[in-house]
């Protein structure tokens, strides 16, 4: 069983608390950074320099959402893109190389803002993206064509001494947040994920609509190996 108590694991389900087990063993190991595998965003392009530092979530189902904007990239061309909750900044750089002409990208934590850095400077991108660190728009009183954000999917109250839980857990309040929030900022849409095996506590299907969106479905896709396994 995991044993920080701050994960608040009782709201996890066998199910959940089995896949969330699985990923704090695997980050855990992550003491150096790393190249992560190939990203594969589709037609043979694959993205090969990212770098993943310790404390920072690693690209899990999260490659997904890289590749629809891959495939969607005619959506990008010329806009504006906020990539909330960078991480190690895989959206944000994404975007950046297919076809948007200027990138936001802002996390809470220390360890994903040196991440991402390191990674748009890996990409060349410093003259098309703007890397930044605050509370969801705490940092980005702009406004953006598109705003993408892969958010944590699992129930539970992420441990400050792990970083990267803030990428996996949260008690419920992020998405409700972030969708109150964004209204002021996202000037076309939103570009969220979800794996059904998370429950609905942070799912944005559930509280979009509540809030005044529309929402058009994607998917589903069913992941069956990796970290990060489920209807996604």
């Amino acid at each position: 069983m995991i044993t920080e108590p701050s994960l608040n694991t009782a709201r996890l389900n066998t199910a959940q608390l089995s896949q969330v087990q699985k990923q704090m063993q695997l980050h855990k190991q992550c003491t150096k950074p790393f190249i992560f595998q190939p990203i594969e965003l589709g037609d043979g392009v694959s993205l090969d320099k990212m770098i993943v530092h310790p404390g920072v979530l690693w690209p899990m189902s999260s490659r997904r959402l890289a590749a629809f904007l891959y495939r969607n990239r005619a959506m990008l061309e010329g806009k504006t893109v906020i990539d909330m909750g960078s991480g190690c900044g895989l959206q944000g750089i994404t975007a950046a190389l297919y076809g948007a002409r200027h990138v936001i990208l802002s996390d809470l934590t220390e360890e994903a803002y040196q991440n991402t850095l390191e990674n748009v400077s890996r990409y060349g991108l410093t003259s098309k993206c703007e890397v930044r660190r605050g509370d969801l728009f705490e940092r980005v009183p702009e406004a953006a064509d598109i705003i993408v954000f892969a958010h944590p999917y699992f129930p539970g109250t992420p441990d400050p001494n792990l970083p990267f839980t803030f990428g996996m857990l949260n008690d419920g309040e992020l998405v409700p947040r972030f969708l109150d929030q964004a209204k002021s900022h996202a000037k076309d849409r939103i570009s969220m994920c979800q794996l059904d095996l998370a429950g609905n506590v942070n799912n944005p299907h559930v509280h979009a609509p509540k809030r005044g969106y529309r929402i058009i479905e994607h998917g589903p896709e069913l992941l069956t190996t990796g970290e990060q396994q489920g209807t996604f």
